[in-house]
């Protein structure tokens, strides 16, 4: 179990990490970005009227993108203070105060708003957790249907090139807290403890090794 201050450390980090790899646009960013694009493209239809909430929701870069699909009302959680305070204020922005609400709180701990919601995701948050902090999120109310990606852990260079690269520059100042990268059967053993069925596994050449686990309805792969 890692002792590091998760809270802490994104502080630290978040608002540099979406500059860098959303506004920048680096190039080898490209997988992130096209995994965001890819949820979108795979919700579209299934977006109108829908309460959502995100787990590890950053400055709530998505809140602009979900609300032109249609939903109703989000909720974003995330370790940071600083990324909630800053998706409060594009929010505001947007002009989308009254229909969404973000929340600092560990992932971990109850979320209450997941039983009145209609689906639950995340992007990437599964790879900073440890395995029961993962049983534990997806445990909360599992009657709810989730979307989640994480890193396959596959034999391929770019999975290679990352696990090097993350070593070197979050390594050096995190005690060891680094992305995990997991097998599909980790993950079933994960939903399957958490009491949900297990997943439907969605990926792209364009995501690299990240896949989305879901238990939404097949049509969301058509």
């Amino acid at each position: 179990m890692f002792s590091i201050n998760k809270s802490q450390y994104w502080d630290g980090r978040i608002l540099n990490w979406e500059y860098r790899n959303y506004f920048q646009k680096r190039p080898f960013s490209f997988s992130l970005r096209s995994r965001r694009a890819l949820f979108l493209q795979l919700m579209k239809n299934h977006l109108a009227g829908k309460r959502i909430v995100e787990l590890g929701c950053g400055s709530g870069l998505l809140i602009e993108d979900l609300f032109r699909a249609g939903i109703s009302r989000y909720t974003g959680y995330d370790f940071s203070q600083i990324a909630i305070s800053n998706a409060a204020a594009r929010a505001s922005q947007l002009g989308l105060t009254g229909q969404t609400q973000f929340v600092c709180r560990n992932v971990t701990e109850e979320i209450t708003e997941i039983s009145t919601s209609d689906f639950c995701f995340s992007l990437g948050l599964m790879d900073w957790l440890e395995d029961h902090e993962i049983v534990t999120a997806l445990t909360q109310h599992p009657a709810i249907a989730q979307i989640h990606s994480f890193s396959e852990n596959r034999m391929l260079i770019a999975r290679l090139l990352h696990s090097s690269y993350v070593g070197v520059t979050y390594g050096r100042n995190s005690g060891g807290y680094l992305p995990r990268y997991r097998s599909r059967s980790e993950v079933d053993r994960h939903f399957a403890n958490s009491g949900l069925s297990i997943p439907i596994y969605f990926t792209n050449i364009r995501m690299t090794f990240s896949t989305f686990a879901h238990n939404l309805p097949d049509e969301i792969q058509k």
